[in-house]
């Protein structure tokens, strides 16, 4: 599915949830159903899945959601089904969370490290990232055994690398240039 399409039917989403003043439990709804998309790929196939009559679809949706998520979020998703669109519902997931973190001034933000973190080490680096950015910070951290050590975050479409490998490239270059 193209992406202005998820935009479109986010961004009427979101209008939708500010009229009405329940864009947190929405936003909050849109990010739990993101993850299970990407932990469940008999989700993602069965909502790729054109074969499926319609009944059946609606069935299995009605069974997943209905109560378990807020009743604006419910009927989307259903208005998604009836206009077979439900494949794209990742990309408008994402679309929404877009617009509702650039309308509260929220940065997202990847970081990635060798071990988790602990909480100090998280609370330091968010206050470091607010004041650089000047932003509020939404983190999603990750692990990696690859890296030895440091850190490396992703803020957008930039990528601060930290990390011990990357620290040892850059010496190496300065070495080498001297």
């Amino acid at each position: 599915m193209p992406r202005p399409l998820a935009r479109r039917y986010a961004r009427a989403l979101f209008e939708l949830c500010r009229e009405y003043r329940n864009l947190e439990p929405v936003h909050q709804d849109l990010k739990k159903i993101k993850r299970l998309l990407e932990e469940s790929h008999e989700l993602v196939r069965f909502l790729d899945n054109p074969v499926v009559p319609p009944a059946k679809r609606e069935s299995i949706l009605k069974e997943a959601f209905q109560g378990k998520v807020e009743a604006v979020t419910y009927r989307f998703l259903l208005f998604l089904e009836a206009r077979r669109r439900s494949a794209c519902l990742g990309a408008i997931c994402e679309a929404f969370d877009h617009l509702y973190t650039q309308a509260h001034g929220i940065v997202n933000t990847r970081w990635t490290v060798h071990d988790e973190l602990s909480r100090h080490d998280v609370h330091l680096m968010t206050e470091h990232l607010k004041k650089k950015l000047g932003l509020e910070i939404e983190a999603e951290r990750k692990t990696d055994p690859d890296i030895l050590g440091g850190i490396k975050v992703r803020v957008g479409d930039i990528v601060y690398d930290y990390t011990l490998r990357a620290q040892l490239r850059k010496f190496q270059q300065n070495v080498m240039s001297a």
